[in-house]
């Protein structure tokens, strides 16, 4: 790359600098998650706050907060290279957040508790209602189709009748 004009990318008020390298950025929601395959980045979070990233390191920002850094998992994280999206234990925001840019129409979560929910699991990135399918059968959640490009995730137990 040329010195004087370095490569960077701009997300959600922070940025990303490269470093002569390989990096995936995704911006999932709220979160920006930068993981490098080769060489180094700088990683800016909108506060001003930076850290250089390594090969084989990643970090998120959220707002205004820079995470920790963390090994990165590459095949996770380039997995959509490959059709697929590999979740380990991530909150149900970021997941629904994730399949929301695959998906014809949006999801939605209403109600309290269910962000937090986990998630683990591949999915193929051109079947998203399948993974719709496997959140429903797996986490106490209920799927309300709205419209047929707005579907409502609720608690499982929301029109139970209370005596």
């Amino acid at each position: 790359t040329d010195s004087h004009r370095p490569f960077r990318v701009m997300a959600k008020g922070g940025s990303v600098e490269a470093l002569g390298t390989q990096f995936v950025v995704n911006v999932s929601g709220d979160e920006v998650t930068t993981s490098v395959q080769e060489s180094a980045v700088s990683v800016t979070a909108p506060s001003g706050q930076d850290v250089r990233l390594m090969l084989g390191q990643m970090v998120s920002y959220s707002g205004v907060e820079m995470g920790r850094v963390e090994i990165a998992d590459g095949e996770v994280e380039t997995a959509w290279r490959r059709g697929q999206l590999i979740f380990s234990d991530k909150p149900l925001k970021s997941v629904v957040a994730d399949v929301n840019r695959y998906r014809h129409g949006r999801l939605q979560i209403v109600g309290s508790g269910l962000e937090n929910l986990r998630v683990s699991g591949v999915f193929d990135i051109k079947n998203p209602d399948g993974i719709l399918e496997a959140i429903i059968r797996t986490l106490p959640v209920r799927a309300v189709e709205v419209t047929p490009l707005l579907v409502v995730l609720i608690p499982q137990d929301i029109f139970r009748k209370t005596s």
